[in-house]
């Protein structure tokens, strides 16, 4: 092989090296998108699973729809909100917007990892997209109440997008488990399944 040779082909073997560089380089990259979401979506799981997460949510459930009806709540979520907090209100009026606004802060900082690209869009809806419309639809009336003081609609408006996305998906996937496969319990979308034909 004379120089010429060598000199003809140095570009070609430089050329290769780079290409192998560059996908060696995307395939880690990958990985490492991977394992970020794996961590986020780890993230998101002990967030829901957090024993005050389950506790304010299991005191909205039982009390928040009967407040955003009471008068005195809304005058004192809106001074809340204002700035302008009155002294000694009632306890549970306390409790729920502080449970409130946990629920509520802690699913607009996950829509905003939505909108970021921190969390695999997709990922997250299959897990939590009913989740996050139920919270939404718990939440609702609050979050007028605070959107109406703050004169805006700016406030939880992550929280309402992701809820936005989460509801688009579940039309798209009113089931979750994946098509081709067999199930083990009945169906209840069956007929003669379900609780109410196994009793007859």
């Amino acid at each position: 092989m004379t120089l010429s040779d060598l000199n003809a082909i140095a570009p070609i073997v430089t050329a290769v090296v780079i290409a192998a560089t560059a996908v060696a380089a995307l395939v880690q990259l990958r990985h490492m998108r991977a394992a970020n979401h794996i961590g986020a979506m780890w993230s998101v799981h002990e967030m829901f699973s957090d024993a005050g997460y389950i506790g304010a949510r299991r005191y909205l459930r039982t009390h928040l729809t009967r407040l955003v009806a009471d008068p005195g709540f809304t005058a004192f979520a809106t001074a809340e909100i204002l700035g302008h907090p009155p002294a000694n209100p009632p306890e549970e009026y306390v409790t729920a917007i502080n449970a409130a606004t946990l629920i509520a802060n802690t699913h607009e900082m996950l829509g905003n990892m939505i909108v970021q690209g921190l969390i695999n869009r997709e990922v997250m809806l299959r897990g939590y997209a009913w989740v996050i419309d139920g919270t939404w639809r718990m939440l609702e009336e609050y979050v007028k109440i605070c959107r109406a003081a703050e004169g805006g609609d700016g406030l939880f408006e992550d929280f309402e997008y992701m809820t936005v996305c989460s509801r688009e998906w579940i039309k798209r996937n009113p089931v979750s488990y994946p098509t081709g496969y067999g199930r083990i319990l009945p169906s209840f979308r069956q007929p003669g399944a379900g609780p109410a034909s196994s009793a007859t």
